[in-house]
């Protein structure tokens, strides 16, 4: 019980330090998206095996200028560095609505223009796979034939200028797939909905054949994602949780997330810890304790174990056993 209410107190500290980062969110009604301009997004992952997201970005309701400049993040969410995540950008190219190319200049490692911009219908890119020894696994990119998975600074850019607009995002997987963050339209959907930019990218994305466990509490939806070759038995794990969000609700004088994702991982991702992580390190063992008594079937790995936990936003708790 020690362990549980362990593991508790520290995913409540990180909800409640995430929680300070931004205020209560309130979503608009599908009037208003029907008459606002957008931007959206075209996930394809079908090809797992080439370690490529193919990205196609495109717009409705908006008009553009004769020069417009679009960007990817340089900076990684928690890194607290610059990861210039456009170095990892490959074949970007623009097209107008009769599919000729628009041209575009790379203007620096994150930043591309592109003219005659008011003739822009999309953009297309790709996204490779990317693993580095100084990035924690939730800040990197990840798609293979077993799983996919990437923060979302990594894989989504914007128009500069813009960023205040909702954001669409649609997904192409596999057969046998599935989707799962915190800004989904519903479960087990392949489309997600964000109301603008930062609340887009403060929403990673777990994709695969995952075990995945929906619940409410307060009436507000929660999900636990769990990525692990046999099922796990949830319920203490849920347990713990529903106990985890009812004690941030009340600490917090009733504020309640809309919708949480908590997601668990079991693979052996190939990065080590770098000096700035020193904090995650001395907590880990004792996350990784209070995992062995809920998830048994998570923790069936040679000693020494090493568990790190992220937090994203307001939104999603990341724990990654390996």
């Amino acid at each position: 019980m020690l362990q549980l209410r362990l593991l508790g107190l520290l995913l409540l500290v990180i909800g409640l330090s995430a929680m300070l980062w931004q205020g209560c969110r309130t979503s608009e009604s599908a009037t208003e998206r029907d008459t606002l301009p957008q931007f959206i997004y075209t996930v394809d992952a079908t090809q797992p095996a080439r370690g490529e997201f193919a990205i196609t970005f495109s717009f409705e309701r908006l008009s553009l200028g004769e020069e417009e400049i679009f960007s990817i993040p340089a900076w990684a969410p928690g890194a607290y560095q610059f990861t210039q995540y456009g170095q990892y950008i490959t074949a970007l190219t623009a097209f107008d609505r009769s599919g000729n190319r628009l041209e575009v200049k790379q203007l620096d490692t994150n930043s591309w223009k592109i003219r005659p911009a008011h003739q822009l219908a999309r953009l297309e890119y790709r996204v490779a796979e990317m693993q580095r020894p100084d990035l924690l696994y939730p800040e990197t990119t990840e798609l293979n034939d077993a799983r996919g998975y990437f923060n979302a600074t990594n894989i989504f850019g914007y128009l500069q200028g813009y960023k205040h607009l909702p954001c669409l995002v649609h997904y192409r997987l596999p057969e046998g797939w599935q989707m799962a963050c915190a800004i989904e339209t519903a479960p087990h959907s392949l489309t997600a909905r964000a109301k603008n930019y930062d609340e887009l990218v403060d929403s990673p994305v777990m994709l695969g054949r995952f075990h995945r466990y929906d619940f409410t509490i307060l009436n507000k939806p929660h999900s636990v994602i769990i990525d692990a070759d046999s099922a796990p038995q949830p319920d203490s794990l849920i347990a713990v949780i529903k106990e985890i969000v009812l004690a941030h609700h009340h600490f917090s004088e009733n504020y309640l997330m809309r919708s949480t994702c908590f997601f668990f991982a079991s693979h052996v991702p190939n990065f080590s810890y770098s000096s700035a992580h020193s904090s995650i390190n001395i907590l880990r063992h004792i996350i990784c304790r209070s995992l062995i008594g809920i998830m048994p079937a998570l923790t069936q790995l040679p000693p020494p174990l090493a568990t790190s936990f992220f937090t994203f936003g307001i939104r999603s708790v990341f724990i990654a056993i390996f």
